[in-house]
């Protein structure tokens, strides 16, 4: 019986331990990442879903969301309401999000009580068992059509929408993950259907565990429940344009605001590049805090910002390099002219090893902070599977203290280049 169970384990998985964590390939494509830590007595399951607004067109923006949304409304094993309800009576918690790149579940539950199978059995029948019932459909979609109106409503999530509509003009990432109001009324259950059918299959998902459990147990499990699936070649993206440079470009819109709300920006490296961790040391340099370049100069030297912030998001495609401002609209030329000497200065200097090592140290704390839960730590690992690889997860931080003023002026040299910089305004009325 031991040899059969040995031969049958070698047929079904291949396999391979990094750093901690066992990697575990189905025959029905279903990638699957197991941590094993028993100092709590809790385990994250976390399925991710490549699909996001990047696979939409126009006619279905926002119908991953939707999805997200829907799955919620009752499977074949799990009418609606009831599957919040059997997580929460264990003690746990579920929920979801979408985004760009990902589509992604999570359980976490205390071990014990079946309840490892019960929250692998939940996400395998969102995953495939979904039932979108008409009804349901309707009042889902009135829900995030008020969400789209508070998200609008927003000035800061409206420019943030602007920004990358902007940016990435000739691209997916262009359009709203919520979607419009206009494109989700128009999406039918058959859209769903097809769309879910598509993309919701083993081979274009990761399923990660992180917590207390026998490795062998899960994987008995997650074969148990999952295995039964066919293997499908998952569907390709909507466009497969890439993201490429655009030239300088301004916008600006007037709200009834009584500040600017400015974020100037350009598209940097992709997951699976090495300027990654130059480019996130930069953006701490330039403005994460107190001692940050730009906060001192358009802060405290000048008092020309009310608040200055700077980042790098790190995405499938080429992620976004910005500097997000609010001040007084006529403010904003001197400001400009001020980010473009500090990006300058930034990519003909060599960084001094104490901006260096503070901006290392901000970064470090930061990113343990939010692994240093069993679902930050499950987050980490399916967010860069879904991106490129869980590898880079493993490896992000120790690349990133070995970063140098040297790496870091030729990744600034590579992408700062001004005429690729894009700025988009929220104006009073009036200003512009």
């Amino acid at each position: 019986m031991k040899k059969k169970f040995i031969f049958l384990f070698f047929i079904l998985y291949s396999f391979s331990v990094h750093a901690g964590i066992k990697n575990v390939k189905f025959d029905n494509g279903l990638t699957v990442l197991l941590k094993e830590d028993h100092r709590l007595k809790i385990v994250s399951i976390q399925l991710w879903v490549k699909v996001g607004s990047r696979n939409e067109d126009t006619t279905t923006s926002g119908i991953s969301h939707l999805i997200e949304h829907m799955v919620f409304k009752g499977t074949q094993n799990y009418p609606c309401e009831v599957i919040q309800d059997e997580v929460e009576k264990r003690g746990g918690v579920i929920n979801a999000g979408t985004s760009r790149d990902f589509t992604y579940f999570y359980v976490t539950l205390p071990t014990g009580q079946n309840n490892l199978s019960i929250g692998l059995d939940i996400l395998f029948q969102m995953m495939r068992k979904a039932l979108f019932p008409e009804d349901e459909l309707d009042r889902e979609k009135f829900v995030i059509a008020e969400e789209i109106n508070r998200r609008w409503d927003n000035h800061q999530s409206y420019l943030w929408d602007l920004f990358n509509s902007v940016l990435y003009s000739c691209h997916p990432y262009s359009q709203p993950v919520l979607g419009t109001s206009e494109s989700i009324r128009h999406i039918s259950k058959e859209d769903i259907l097809n769309y879910y059918n598509k993309f919701y299959v083993p081979a274009n998902c990761t399923l990660v565990v992180v917590g207390d459990f026998k490795e062998r147990d899960i994987i008995i499990l997650t074969q148990r429940i999952f295995g039964g699936e066919r293997f499908f070649q998952p569907s390709k993206t909507v466009d497969e344009t890439k993201v490429e440079p655009i030239a300088r470009k301004n916008l600006e819109i007037e709200r009834p605001v009584h500040q600017a709300y400015l974020i100037f920006g350009t598209a940097g490296p992709d997951a699976v590049d090495d300027d990654c961790y130059s480019m996130d040391i930069l953006s701490y340099i330039l403005g994460k805090g107190r001692y940050s370049r730009l906060y001192r100069k358009l802060r405290e030297e000048k008092r020309l910002v009310w608040s200055v912030d700077c980042s790098f998001l790190t995405q499938k495609e080429k992620g976004p390099f910005y500097i997000s401002i609010e001040c007084n609209p006529d403010k904003i030329p001197l400001v400009k002219e001020i980010i473009f000497q500090e990006l300058k200065r930034i990519s003909n200097e060599l960084v001094s090893d104490d901006e260096i090592k503070r901006a290392k140290s901000m970064f470090e704390t930061g990113y343990l902070l939010d692994v240093e839960t069993y679902s930050g730590e499950a987050f980490n690992l399916g967010y860069y599977q879904t991106i490129g690889s869980y590898k880079i997860a493993l490896e992000y931080l120790g690349k990133i203290l070995k970063v140098t003023s040297r790496s870091m002026q030729r990744v600034a040299r590579k992408y700062f280049n001004p005429q690729n910089f894009i700025s988009v305004m929220i104006m009073p009325p009036g200003e512009k």
